[in-house]
């Protein structure tokens, strides 16, 4: 028997599948469900890496957001996103920002239309909010998770 989740078997193919995760949400970047799976991914990376589940919990609880990333990852599999154990978020919404652009008559028939985005964005909780801010959006969380993955653990880009 070959150990490993089919061609899963070490962190850094698991950071490349986080890396897949990360450009299909991107792509289609309401769906929840990709997000779920960049965020689930994610919270099992240091496990992986680390191969001893208190120092990837220790690496966790050092960086705002890998504990962000845990709420989403365990909170979010109870479909709630405030629970007890976890308290790194405050609220989610969607956000709704529309750009024109300037210089142009709006009613013009030559105007461009303005154009109106969405966008998952995470209300933090005081405490993650002293080091992200108080709003993140979904995606800029995730490439920060990336980043730190990047740099702190040597993964390869």
């Amino acid at each position: 028997m070959d150990p490993g989740f089919f061609e899963l078997k070490t962190a850094d193919q698991l950071f490349a599948k986080l890396e897949d995760d990360f450009q299909m949400a991107r792509a289609d970047s309401l769906n929840s469900r990709l997000w779920f799976n960049f965020f689930v991914t994610a919270e099992h990376i240091p496990e992986w890496h680390f191969k001893d589940s208190n120092l990837a919990s220790k690496f966790r609880k050092a960086n705002a957001v890998l504990r962000v990333c845990s709420h989403i990852a365990n909170g979010g599999k109870h479909f709630e996103v405030t629970d007890k154990r976890h308290n790194s978020i405050a609220a989610t919404n969607i956000t709704y920002t529309v750009s024109v652009t300037l210089g142009e008559r709006p009613f013009s028939e030559k105007a461009t239309p303005p154009k109106k985005e969405k966008a998952f964005n995470l209300h933090l909780s005081p405490e993650e909010a002293k080091e992200l801010g108080a709003e993140i959006l979904v995606t800029e969380l995730a490439g920060r998770i990336l980043d730190l993955y990047r740099k702190t653990l040597l993964i390869p880009e």
